[in-house]
């Protein structure tokens, strides 16, 4: 029992550290329904953001924007709100609040947008075309100002889920395993006394023994001497043994602490195992409540009615948020880091977030590429055959629904089929390599695209076409986007969680920044989908020798 009470004091500054809640019972019963709801806010409110950026390119249009203008403020737009979320992660989410509440707090701020937008629409016909263009910018700016701050935010709290269960489990068993080591360390001990007390008994019974022999037997004292001298070297012998078991012993303690230290890395093994899965199926979830948006939003628009586009986004944020709050009591929560542990000179100078940046900044031309399916691939869409007979006819913004959908076609068999068949063959796929796969399968989707854009200039071409750079593309965003989440949160120190993933959401950021500036060059569709292709193959390159040179790949391994 004394035992216990000791632990549970020594744990209880590192929890107020890193923010563990204290082991309840039913506690890890209570994570898992935590994580289920914040599977369902995650579906409904990314339903809601997906709904705007699936309408966004028709919106620009709209606003009087020509097609250029409209790709260039689209992804200014997004760099604006992902290059924020490093100062709101460091300076609020990990610093001045929890990230619980932060997340409340972007959500409130994206809502404030949403409902500008939604006033906006209604009274439409009381403002100049000016003072509609300059309110629906605002609005938009908050908008994205709160989803770019929310990323990091949200996508850290999924992974505390899993590794505070984890943790608490680790921890019973080791408490477990610290009674029984004690129980038989006792039993030893207490052999080893009488061992102790029955040679000192026997010695001094010789003693006694040689004592009378030499007052009775005067004639025989030689022979006693030499008697004297053989028992002096057998006690010798005996302490020369007895030095070479606690030999022994030290070496056995050794290896049981080699043991322990292969054990502890088999748990970080399967900790990141745990968190991949996680990784995956929150992406999954994201997907999930895409798919339904991109259906629903673009007939909403194709009508011209935005009153109801905008209805339809502010009640799913709405609703996101009420869900979210539901979940409160099962959420495991962080606490707040102390505000004297956490400084801007710690943070550029701590050299796992220095890794996660140097890894981290080739990837701002996956987000070159792959954001462009919200703003060229649209265009590039709505210059096809999208006629299915005389009556239906495709919005060119529903073609951005295949996205999602053959990520939640892809998700599920990489993490039931393929990785276990990847495990059994004994063959390590690590995550660098895995997002070195996903860049691969991006540079192959914009060459497929380039193909098509020059197929274009000479004939009509359905929609349809489109299906198979999509497919590239959605493997490609599964690999790379699920990687990136799971090192910026294993391989970033506790206090700096949100700060890391927001490193790799500023990425996106500035992948989007990249885009705008390309849009000033004057070129063709074809020729500036193969020109963004052969700089991610440059960029890949750099990218494989920067992760063999600095990366320790045991450190990223798959389990």
């Amino acid at each position: 029992m004394s035992i216990n009470k000791t632990s549970r004091d020594e744990e209880s500054p590192l929890l107020s550290q890193e923010g563990e809640s204290k082991p309840n019972k039913g506690q890890y019963s209570k994570g898992l329904r935590g994580l289920l709801i914040f599977y369902t806010y995650e579906s409904i409110i990314s339903a809601g953001y997906y709904s705007l950026m699936s309408i966004l390119a028709e919106f620009m249009l709209y606003l009087h924007f020509s097609q250029s203008e409209g790709i260039i403020t689209i992804h200014l737009l997004i760099f604006f709100g992902n290059v924020l979320t490093f100062a709101t992660a460091f300076w609020i989410s990990d610093r001045l609040s929890t990230r619980f509440n932060s997340i409340l707090l972007y959500l409130s701020v994206s809502l404030i947008g949403i409902v500008c937008l939604l006033f906006l629409s209604i009274y439409s016909h009381h403002f100049t075309k000016t003072t509609i263009k300059i309110v629906s910018i605002s609005s938009l700016m908050l908008i994205f100002a709160g989803f770019g701050a929310l990323n990091p935010s949200q996508t850290s709290f999924a992974g505390d889920q899993v590794s505070n269960l984890k943790k608490k489990e680790k921890r019973k068993n080791t408490a477990k395993d610290t009674d029984t080591e004690t129980g038989t360390g006792t039993e030893t001990g207490t052999d080893e006394e009488k061992e102790g007390t029955e040679k000192e008994i026997k010695i001094l019974i010789q003693k006694s023994k040689i004592l009378k022999n030499e007052n009775n037997e005067s004639t025989n004292n030689q022979e006693k001497l030499k008697e004297k001298k053989k028992e002096d070297q057998d006690q010798e012998k005996d302490q020369e043994k007895e030095k070479e078991k606690e030999k022994e012993k030290e070496k056995e303690k050794e290896k049981e602490k080699e043991k322990e230290k292969e054990k502890d890395k088999g748990n970080s093994k399967t900790d990141q195992g745990e968190t991949g899965k996680l990784y995956s199926y929150f992406y999954f979830a994201v997907q999930l409540g895409s798919i339904l948006s991109m259906n629903v939003t673009p007939i909403l628009r194709s009508s011209k009615a935005w009153v109801w586009t905008f209805g339809f986004i502010c009640s799913l944020h709405i609703l996101g948020m009420l869900i979210f709050l539901a979940g409160s009591k099962y959420y495991i929560k962080i606490a707040r880091m102390k505000k004297t542990t956490i400084n801007l000179k710690s943070l550029l100078k701590n050299r796992q977030i220095q890794k996660i940046i140097i890894l981290f900044v080739p990837l701002i031309l996956f987000w070159t590429l792959y954001s462009q399916n919200v703003s060229s691939w649209v265009y590039m869409a709505q210059k096809m055959n999208r006629k299915i007979n005389s009556k239906i006819v495709i919005p060119p913004d529903q073609s951005q629904m295949l996205d999602p959908l053959f990520v939640l076609m892809i998700v599920p068999i990489l993490e039931n089929l393929i990785y276990p068949l990847i495990k059994s063959k004994n063959v390590s796929l690590v995550l660098v390599k895995k997002i070195i796969f996903g860049l691969i399968f991006i540079f192959i989707s914009f060459m497929i695209a380039g193909v098509i854009a020059l197929v274009m200039q000479k004939r009509n071409v359905s929609i349809f076409a489109q299906i198979p750079q999509y497919w590239f593309l959605a493997l490609g965003e599964v690999l790379v986007i699920i990687s990136a989440m799971n090192i910026a949160y294993i391989e970033s120190p506790p206090q700096y969680r949100s700060t890391s993933q927001a490193i790799w959401w500023c990425t996106q950021g500035f992948g989007n920044l990249l885009i705008s500036l390309f849009e000033l060059i004057k070129m063709g569709m074809a020729k500036k989908f193969f020109l963004f292709a052969g700089i991610l193959a440059f960029f890949i390159m750099i990218f494989s020798l920067i992760t063999k040179k600095l990366f320790f790949k045991k450190k990223f391994e798959l389990n």
